[in-house]
C-alpha cells in the first residue's frame, strides 16, 4: 500500500486531534487576550472556531478525494511554515519558532486578523489616536455589546472597542461614561456603577 495514500484509520482521527488542539487553543488566546490587541476576541470565538473546522474538514475531503494522506499535507505545511518562522526571526507573533507561522496565519485568518490589521497603530499614528480618544473623556454612550470585561460600545456616534477600567461586568445596552484613554485603551464604567461611587463618598 501507498505510505502517503488515504488512510481513515489514521487520517480522520488525527484530523480530529488537530481541531480539538486548535480549537482549544483559540479558547486559551481569547481569554488571554493580548493587551495590545484592541478588538473583542471573544466575541469572535464562534466565527473563529466554526472558520477552522470547515478549513481542517476541507483540507480532509480533498486527500479523501485525491486519496492523499492528510498527515501528508500537515506536515508540508509544519515544514513550510518552521522555514517561514526561520526567515522571520521574531517576526510575525513577536515569539520567533514558538508558535509555527502557518498556525499563526491559521488563527489570524480564523479571528479576522487581529493582530496582522487591527493591531494598534505605533508612533504617530499612536500619538494621532490618543489625542482623538482623548477627547471622549467624559463622553456617555451604550455598551453595544457585553463587556466581560472587553466589548464594543456606541460613544459619540461611533462603534469602539472598549474595556471595563475596573474589571466589571457590564450588560449589552447598559449606559456607559468614558473614564480614560490611553493610545487606543478606551476605559469606561457603567454609569449605574460610577453614580454609585459618588453617592458612596
Amino acid at each position: 500500500m501507498d505510505k502517503l495514500a488515504f488512510n481513515p484509520v489514521i487520517d480522520l482521527p488525527l484530523s480530529l486531534l488537530t481541531t480539538l488542539a486548535i480549537v482549544l487553543h483559540f479558547n486559551a488566546w481569547a481569554k488571554n487576550r493580548p493587551s495590545d490587541i484592541n478588538v473583542d476576541l471573544q466575541s469572535r470565538l464562534p466565527t473563529a472556531r466554526v472558520r477552522v473546522v470547515v478549513l481542517l474538514t476541507s483540507i480532509v475531503g480533498v486527500c479523501w478525494f485525491t486519496n492523499l494522506s492528510v498527515w501528508a499535507i500537515y506536515a508540508l505545511l509544519l515544514l513550510l511554515g518552521l522555514g517561514i518562522a526561520m526567515l522571520m526571526g521574531d517576526g510575525g507573533d513577536g515569539s520567533g519558532l514558538v508558535f509555527i507561522f502557518i498556525a499563526f496565519l491559521i488563527r489570524e485568518w480564523a479571528f479576522g486578523f487581529p493582530i496582522m490589521i487591527l493591531k494598534s497603530p505605533q508612533e504617530g499614528g499612536m500619538k494621532d489616536l490618543a489625542e482623538t480618544h482623548g477627547k471622549l473623556i467624559g463622553v456617555h454612550g451604550t455598551a453595544t455589546t457585553h463587556l466581560r470585561p472587553f466589548g464594543e460600545a456606541s460613544i459619540d456616534g461611533q462603534s469602539i472597542s472598549v474595556v471595563s477600567e475596573t474589571g466589571e461586568l457590564i450588560e449589552a445596552g447598559a449606559a456607559i461614561i468614558v473614564t480614560d484613554a490611553k493610545g487606543n485603551r478606551i476605559c469606561v464604567r457603567s454609569i449605574a456603577y460610577a453614580e454609585e461611587g459618588k453617592q458612596r463618598t
